[in-house]
């Protein structure tokens, strides 16, 4: 996110990431998680849905897929307004 080459290169593509979970928080009907990554931007997921694989703890290292297009760069960290969470995790 940090280059404005981004949406160009990922904006078509499905993002597959994982990270620690740092935070859960309720939001609406489903679960806002704010997670640690390797890069120097955090992450910021929306689980819209309720996750057939389980809901995500602190601490816990998730995958969660989202499509590129859908990412808001923040000054620190990546929003990904609607995201899933990945079994196998």
């Amino acid at each position: 996110m940090q280059d404005d080459h981004f949406y160009s290169d990922y904006g078509d593509k499905i993002l597959v990431i994982e990270g620690t979970v740092t935070n859960v928080q309720n939001a609406g009907g489903g679960r806002q998680i704010s997670m640690r990554t390797d890069s120097p931007f955090g992450l910021t997921c929306d689980l819209a849905a309720p996750s057939t694989v389980g809901q995500p703890a602190t601490g816990e290292v998730i995958s969660v897929v989202a499509p590129g297009a859908s990412a808001h760069r923040q000054p620190s960290s990546v929003e990904l307004p609607d995201c899933r969470m990945m079994s196998g995790h």
